[in-house]
């Protein structure tokens, strides 16, 4: 399967100041160009084992699912960095991945997060099926 998207790292937006952030940026752009083929919104995204609503889903094939209820949520971004961090980090505990997100989204500066906001799709799904009970 080809990338998302073609990444030019040439023409990204820098961190002036912080090396930290221009490393996990760019580990996030790697990530987007090489690993992972399909960001979609989906509809009443759940985990199969406790049944309770996600925020977003990363399959091994390298497809990333959000839901839909965020697609005007500002912090859109840090649940895709989220779930780039899944695919990136995949044998990473839970806590891990949240700690990632949690410094990468206070580090990264506002130029780099609009940046990723372009990598959120613009296309929603036409029909929204009720899950079954």
């Amino acid at each position: 399967m080809k990338p998302i998207r073609k990444v030019d790292l040439r023409k990204v937006p820098k961190s002036e100041d912080d090396v930290w952030a221009g490393w996990v940026f760019r580990m996030i752009l790697l990530t987007l160009k090489y690993n992972v083929h399909k960001i979609s919104w989906k509809t009443h995204l759940k985990d199969s084992r406790t049944k309770k609503g996600l925020e977003g889903t990363v399959d091994m094939a390298g497809n990333i699912e959000l839901d839909l209820r965020n697609r005007n949520n500002p912090e859109a971004v840090s649940i895709l960095i989220h779930e780039i961090a899944h695919r990136a980090m995949r044998f990473m505990p839970e806590e891990m991945i949240l700690l990632f997100e949690a410094i990468a989204w206070e580090t990264l500066t506002d130029a780099q997060k609009n940046y990723l906001r372009r990598f959120l799709p613009r296309k929603i799904p036409k029909k929204t099926k009720k899950p079954r009970k």
